[in-house]
């Protein structure tokens, strides 16, 4: 061999070529789902959720506290103007209740319809009550909307004098007083209805009742005073 021949030890070259696909393999590959269906119904959950939250006044308490406290100012001062036009008289007697409605404060064009109750989303009632107390220097004190649903204390009556009275046959028949008190309304007693009827001309044994009803329509015990005539 020839000093100037070199000898490789040469091995075949395997040339691969990348496989292709074959059709049944292509149309059974199965793609990849998208995720924007679940992304929409979250989105539809989301929305629902705030919505409710909206509607429930979630997002609006503090702003219903202050339109509260607002519309609360704007009653009371018509409520003051009110009693300072109509119930001047009063004034001289502290501790006085007074109570009237919304239609009155409209009537006068102090206040205008409508009228809203932030609390529960709905308007009051033309027939609503206001309360106003005179002060013991003179002055008109408003406590806003009275809530009679809330106010289930019966008024209570108390006889002056004697609850058993003994009178001569023929003489004058007196009945000394009562006051009726109300933990909301004060003093009521301008408001007692009494009844019964005394003969002082026939001998016998008679009574009078006394009644009262509270602006919430709650109504005292009934209390009897007794005449014996002789």
């Amino acid at each position: 061999m020839n000093e100037n021949t070199y000898v490789f030890n040469q091995q075949p070259v395997e040339q691969t070529q990348e496989e292709l696909p074959s059709y049944s393999n292509y149309y059974n590959h199965k793609p990849r789902k998208s995720a924007w269906p679940f992304i929409i119904i979250l989105l539809l959950i989301a929305g629902v959720v705030v919505g409710v939250l909206w509607q429930s006044g979630y997002f609006e308490k503090e702003d219903k506290e202050a339109l509260k406290v607002v519309q609360q100012e704007k009653l009371c001062n018509a409520a003051i103007n009110y009693g300072e036009k109509y119930y001047q008289d009063e004034k001289t007697n502290p501790g006085k209740v007074i109570y009237f409605t919304i239609s009155k404060l409209v009537g006068e064009e102090l206040i205008k319809l409508p009228v809203y109750n932030y609390s529960i989303n709905e308007e009051y009632p033309i027939n609503t009550y206001l309360r106003i107390e005179v002060l013991p220097n003179g002055s008109f004190s408003c406590s806003g909307v009275f809530d009679t649903t809330k106010d289930t204390e019966k008024p209570v009556i108390t006889l002056k004098g004697s609850k058993v009275m003994t009178i001569s046959l023929g003489g004058k028949v007196t009945d000394p007083g009562y006051t009726a008190i109300d933990d909301k309304d004060g003093d009521i007693s301008d408001k007692v209805v009494r009844s019964g009827n005394i003969n002082n001309k026939k001998s016998g044994t008679y009574h009078l009742s006394y009644r009262v009803r509270d602006i919430s329509g709650n109504v005292s015990d009934e209390v009897i005073r007794t005449y014996i005539i002789k």
